[in-house]
């Protein structure tokens, strides 16, 4: 699975709702862009591809950044502050 983890693979991405009885289908990666039956009613449903996979990826590493931007921030603000102080 390339650069996807194999743990998030198996992870639970989204509960698709069936398109015949509407009720709701765990997926994960592994079942991205594959077609299935429905727990609920047995009709044929396909899965969302990988590009949903991907999209969840940048997501999460651009969660990842914002996070560490607002550290370094922080960060740079105590330093200012101390810089104040010190004075």
């Amino acid at each position: 699975m390339d650069d996807i983890s194999q743990e998030r693979v198996h992870k639970v991405v989204e509960n698709l709702p069936c398109p015949h009885c509407r009720k709701p289908i765990e997926y994960t990666l592994a079942h991205a862009g594959r077609a299935g039956k429905c727990p609920s009613c047995g009709e044929d449903v396909r899965m969302p591809g990988r590009d949903l996979a991907v999209l969840e990826e940048v997501r999460d590493l651009l969660a990842k950044i914002c996070n560490m931007a607002v550290v370094l921030i922080i960060l740079a603000i105590l330093q200012f502050l101390l810089f104040i102080v010190s004075r």
